[in-house]
């Protein structure tokens, strides 16, 4: 048998010792294999290798990836084929994608374009359509999400593009002449008109364009602008504006002023004027469009030399692209929402009626302060009755400290473990707290207030601490940085010294504003990014507070064994919100609820997450009483801080807020203009959750839609102002 092996190349175990250079250097000869026949085996091998690297090469750098056709009823990819530069800030992108008829393409047209992981779209006019290909000219705006992300991309990316989408519907010789006003890349949708009209044998309209930039290295198109103009003198005209023009400069300097319109557009009686750029010079000139489909009545500088909206029109793609965003997408089925009878967990005995915490906020509450109107006096009538709550044994009962619990957040959380039976002791400075928000609980055996500035030390024996104090909206946190860094840093000291002396369990609320600016890469957001965060900008005291809060609450944690959790906060709403705090969903309500224009800063592409108050306390309170003991996985103090006690708490349901204003108006007031202003300095373009570990670790997720929270939301600020 053993020599039965060796003659076939095999060795036994026995003779493994002895054989193991016969094995290594010389099996090829127990098959015969002759010398010369070494050279064939050593060619096939290396062609082998050559065809094989040949694969490898051609799928990864030469093999195109396959064309999808363009739609006007979903989003397809279109992946990029070639980036050319045009200016320091402006360069043309050519993307891979076909387009069933070139030569029936609405002039002048848009697509929507946004990347597969975004609910943001923004329209882009093409310079050029053909068959498998379409040119987008796109300027980078520190601003914009998506021209910034546009420009992050790599040949061989991909984006998912809709339409093509009229920008207007143009016939041929509607007009004797046409006066185009563009500005920057609002250029687009002007050439592309210029060339429809130029190359057209049956159109004899003239065009006279003035076109409008910064400085002279901004100008695009300007090389194609003039071989048409020098091609068709007698049918095209082009007058050039620069804020800061060169010396010898020929053409316009500054803005563009009445005298420049006057001297250049048209004004014969089958003539007609149109308006595209950046959406100040836009509103300037001729007014803010009112819908995609509807221009409304000429302002600016336009009415004042008598033009109207039957001669001038706006196609600006910036000013309205957030409207048609939301009607030209593919509409999802709307879920039936069902209505939630209780909030919280039977797990963690926090489940209670929802109309029992609906009538501490949204009714009017029976211990407030009111005016006789009779008379000049104030009275405040006693409480009648408390809400009940649970009659826990002793054993079972806690002794709770929570920080901020005057506040937003804060007495929400006071209302649920106040209705779970504890003693809650809320402590607050009342600086953005409100004595409203939990006056109802005011002499009731459980409860106790203390106004008290947590950046001094606090002594009281208590079972657990959440520390939510600390001014979250930015009026708030910015009217005294210096102050804000001192509640985070020394009053984040001060609670974790109490957690240590009494053994309590602590919770910190931290933020999602410590993931800063998130990079593209890191959306949605998980706890192990470290963050974009501007260390020396207006949010910092802020971001940077927070961020030391959670240093200190490990450290704690390590060195002096403090029991800790760490949940950071995503955009949170509902009643009781500061009416003036400056967010976004307390704006926006106040303002449609008042008739005025709901305002936007930036473009509105900018995106955020938006959960109900009630989800999040769900969320802390699971937080902190969640027990996380399985040495089969949880092995080691690292991973068990790590992974279990950092927990993003929010809703992954992600918003434009454009979008997101839209709802607002609809829902409250839907004769309301939405207004776009400057976008606010360091503002994050990009917000949302990944909530894996808060789902696995404790089995939290939102149950409200944003709808749900909305509707609660608005019946307490209109409470709110009819009181005010």
């Amino acid at each position: 048998s053993s020599k039965k092996m060796q003659k076939l190349g095999r060795v036994p175990f026995s003779n493994f010792g002895q054989q193991k250079r016969l094995m290594r250097f010389e099996p090829l000869k127990n098959y015969d294999v002759k010398p010369e026949q070494y050279k064939i085996i050593y060619f096939i091998f290396a062609e082998s290798a050559v065809i094989i690297g040949y694969d490898i090469y051609y799928v990864l750098y030469l093999h195109e990836p396959p064309i999808y056709e363009l739609s006007t009823k979903e989003f397809r990819k279109a992946f990029l084929k070639e980036i050319v530069p045009v200016t320091n800030s402006t360069s043309l992108f050519r993307f891979h994608i076909l387009t069933s008829s070139v030569e029936n393409t609405p002039i002048p047209s848009h697509v929507l374009v946004k990347d597969d992981t975004c609910q943001v779209a923004r329209a882009y006019t093409p310079i050029a359509f053909t068959r498998e290909t379409i040119d987008l000219l796109v300027k980078k705006y520190d601003d914009g999400l998506v021209s910034k992300h546009i420009h992050n991309l790599k040949v061989g990316d991909k984006m998912e593009m809709l339409g093509p989408i009229w920008s207007f519907p143009y016939e041929t010789n509607m007009a004797d002449e046409i006066g185009m006003i563009a500005g920057g890349t609002g250029i687009n949708p002007m050439y592309q008109l210029i060339k429809q009209i130029l190359r057209d044998p049956l159109d004899n309209t003239k065009i006279s364009l003035i076109y409008a930039n910064r400085n002279e290295g901004e100008i695009v198109l300007k090389n194609e602008l003039e071989i048409l103009s020098r091609n068709r003198p007698d049918r095209l005209r082009v007058y050039y504006v620069l804020d800061e023009a060169p010396k010898n400069w020929e053409y316009g300097k500054g803005i563009i002023s009445k005298k420049i319109l006057k001297e250049n557009l048209p004004t014969g009686a089958r003539s007609l004027v149109l308006v595209c750029g950046p959406e100040p010079m836009v509103k300037y000139l001729a007014g803010r469009k009112v819908a995609a489909n509807n221009q409304g009545a000429i302002d600016g500088l336009l009415k004042e030399l008598e033009y109207t909206e039957q001669n001038a029109l706006t196609i600006n793609n910036l000013a309205f692209s957030n409207q048609i965003i939301m009607s030209e997408q593919p509409k999802k089925e709307k879920k039936s929402e069902i209505k939630l009878k209780y909030v919280g967990s039977d797990q963690y005995s926090s489940k209670v009626d929802l109309e029992i915490l609906q009538s501490l906020y949204l009714e009017p509450s029976k211990s407030m302060v009111e005016t006789d109107k009779g008379s000049t006096l104030t009275f405040t009538p006693t409480v009648a009755a408390y809400p009940a709550v649970k009659n826990l044994k002793q054993h079972e009962k806690k002794r709770i400290l929570v920080t901020g619990g005057a506040g937003f957040v804060g007495s929400h959380l006071v209302d649920r473990l106040m209705l779970m039976g504890h003693e809650v002791i809320a402590l607050d400075n009342l600086f953005t707290g409100n004595k409203r928000n939990i006056i109802h609980w005011v002499g009731h055996p459980n409860f106790e207030f203390v106004r008290h500035d947590v950046v001094d030390p606090f002594m009281v024996e208590v079972d657990q601490i959440y520390h939510l104090a600390c001014p979250a909206s930015p009026p708030h946190y910015q009217y005294n940085p210096v102050k804000t860094v001192k509640t985070s840093v020394m009053g984040t000291i001060n609670m974790l010294g109490l957690a240590k002396r009494t053994k309590a369990r602590f919770l910190l609320t931290s933020t999602s504003e410590i993931y800063g600016d998130p990079i593209p890469e890191q959306h949605p957001q998980v706890e192990s990014y470290w963050g974009n965060v501007n260390p020396i900008g207006p949010r910092a005291c802020y971001d940077e507070g927070k961020r030391v809060g959670e240093t200190l609450t490990y450290a704690y944690a390590k060195q002096d064994n403090v029991d800790v959790r760490v949940a950071r906060i995503f955009n949170t709403f509902g009643p009781r919100m500061n009416e003036f705090d400056g967010r976004v969903v307390s704006n926006f309500i106040i303002q449609a609820l008042k008739g005025e224009d709901i305002t936007v800063y930036g473009d509105g592409s900018q995106t955020r997450s938006f959960a109900y108050v009630h989800d999040l306390v769900d969320g802390l309170i699971s937080l902190m009483n969640g027990n996380y003991t399985d040495p089969g996985f949880l092995s080691s103090l690292i991973i068990l801080m790590s992974v279990i006690f950092l927990v993003n708490l929010g809703n992954p349901e992600e918003f434009a807020i454009q979008h997101f204003a839209e709802v607002i108006r609809d829902t409250v007031n839907k004769s309301v203009d939405i207004v776009n202003l400057p976008a606010t300095t360091d503002d994050p373009q990009r917000r949302k959750p990944d909530i894996t570990r808060a789902k696995q670790f404790l089995g939290w997720s939102p149950k409200f839609t944003v709808a749900q929270g909305v509707e609660d939301t608005v019946a307490y600020f209109r409470t709110r102002l009819e009181s005010l």
